[in-house]
């Protein structure tokens, strides 16, 4: 039997992002108890995105894409990482 790791694909405004992290948002230096999801892209770099972007995931190359937002792909996120170490 083999095991996969689960994985998650992810478009920004109908671009392919291979980048992803989350970080604490900052508020004055200073951690406001959120976190936000950064995308890097080669040509515009490093970026917050938010809800004004359309965001899309998928859960393998033969899914639908579906649309989400920040807060649905944060969720997306945190179940994939959690079966990550759960195994």
């Amino acid at each position: 039997m083999t095991m996969t790791t689960p994985q998650l694909h992810l478009r920004v405004n109908g671009i392919n992002i291979t980048s992803v992290k989350i970080r604490p948002k900052m508020l004055a230096g200073m951690p406001r108890g959120e976190r936000e999801v950064v995308i890097e892209d080669p040509q515009l770099g490093t970026f917050p995105i938010d809800d004004s972007f359309i965001i899309e995931v998928r859960s393998g190359p033969r899914k639908k894409w579906e649309l989400t937002t920040v807060s649905g792909l944060l969720a997306s996120m945190d179940v994939l990482s959690s079966a990550k170490y759960q195994r």
